[in-house]
């Protein structure tokens, strides 16, 4: 009756909403469950009539939640019914255009019996007659591994795979904890070591068992629970590394790809705020437009469509010669020189043979904070070939 109650109730204030008492009603004693059906009675006085509110509940034996199935989904053991009821969580979350909504049975399910777990499978199968006890069996087939073997399967991936998993299980853990903290794995998990990294995904895994599922860790990395294969690598094995300045390019021009994907115009947008974000809150936003478009994930492509060097200028500066970087810092100092109309004598020609790789990528970058065009694919070209100037080679 109190779940029926509550049916109505979001019926009749066209509330849809996941989760409800179907999910911990068990756990509630008679007199909690009197006090809810009073409750709703006094605001639907058409039910204090008791067979109002019986022919509402439809008790009747031919409609009561399939004991049958019940007793089916009794033989798994608790650990494949939770994963059962998270999986269909999921799949409800994301057919109803809720799966970005925080909270839900990762909560509270480790709390339930199985009984509890088992009956709110078949609530999912009564309201979704496609989740069959035919597509709970084939989630309950999947293999579980134990911590061992687990770290078997973690030691034979590179530092850069394990850092992606260590990020995606860290987020995982803020959206389904309700942690809120500052910072967070993707400020410095590219530079942990692989036994170190190794060792933050099995205190995840330990914390969510759920990740000891064979696929569960891989599809994670998407940001959503499904059977699908993840995409692992492209722009988010480097975009870490990247100057905020080219972030935000590309961010602006994902948002731009966004509208013309989904074909609006809309005024105002992220210009009117990039630039009160840092560099975590950029990162997040790309993230976003990444998931959602798995085209831009592609090394080189997002920042093709906003006119930068792939992996930004530091990026690209990482990539050349010690003779192509001289040339670029010679050629920066004499277009430097014109735009402001100065005539010295000596300079960067003096030296520029004894400066390390680094000194130079600084004094390229370092011009680029007075001239933001040098981060522009195109001008960068531009400046150096209309600027060039002879480079004397080391003897």
């Amino acid at each position: 009756m109190a779940i029926s109650l509550e049916a109505f109730d979001r019926e009749e204030r066209q509330a849809h909403v996941l989760g409800g008492l179907h999910d911990y009603i068990s756990t509630l004693s008679e007199d909690d469950i009197v006090l809810i059906i009073s409750d709703y009675v006094k605001v639907y006085e058409q039910f204090r009539n008791l067979s109002e509110l019986e022919e509402l509940a439809s008790i009747l034996k031919n409609e009561e939640p399939s004991e049958k199935l019940v007793d089916q989904l009794l033989n798994y053991p608790k650990q494949n019914l939770i994963e059962m009821a998270l999986a269909a969580e999921t799949y409800i979350k994301r057919k109803e255009g809720h799966l970005s909504f925080r909270g839900g049975l990762h909560d509270y399910i480790w709390r339930l019996n199985s009984d509890d777990i088992a009956r709110i499978l078949v609530q999912f199968n009564a309201d979704h007659p496609e989740i069959t006890l035919e597509a709970y069996h084939k989630i309950s087939t999947k293999k579980q591994f134990t911590e061992t073997e687990m770290r078997d399967r973690l030691e034979g991936l590179d530092q850069t795979r394990l850092a992606h998993y260590a990020i995606a299980l860290d987020e995982y853990d803020r959206n389904h904890s309700g942690i809120h903290r500052k910072g967070g794995l993707h400020d410095y998990a590219f530079t942990l070591q692989k036994p170190i990294l190794i060792e933050i995904i099995i205190d995840f895994a330990n914390k969510w068992p759920e990740m000891f599922i064979e696929g569960r860790l891989e599809n994670i990395l998407k940001g959503e629970l499904n059977l699908f294969n993840s995409i692992l690598g492209g722009f988010e094995d480097y975009s870490f590394k990247m100057h905020i300045s080219d972030l935000k390019a590309c961010a602006l021009t994902a948002e731009d790809y966004d509208r013309k994907q989904r074909k609006v115009t809309l005024y105002g947008g992220l210009h009117d705020y990039i630039d009160s974000l840092n560099k975590n809150q950029v990162l997040k936003i790309l993230s976003q437009y990444i998931r959602k478009y798995p085209a831009l994930r592609e090394a080189g492509y997002l920042e093709g469509l906003a006119g930068i060097h792939r992996a930004g200028l530091e990026g690209f500066l990482e990539t050349r010669s010690l003779e192509n970087l001289r040339q670029y810092c010679l050629n920066l100092e004499n277009y430097d020189r014109k735009i402001r109309a100065v005539d010295l004598d000596g300079g960067l020609h003096d030296y520029v043979n004894t400066l390390t790789k680094k000194e130079l990528i600084d004094y390229v970058v370092n011009k680029s904070e007075y001239y933001p065009q040098l981060r522009q694919t195109e001008h960068f070209n531009n400046i150096n070939t209309k600027y060039s100037v002879r480079v004397e080679r080391e003897e």
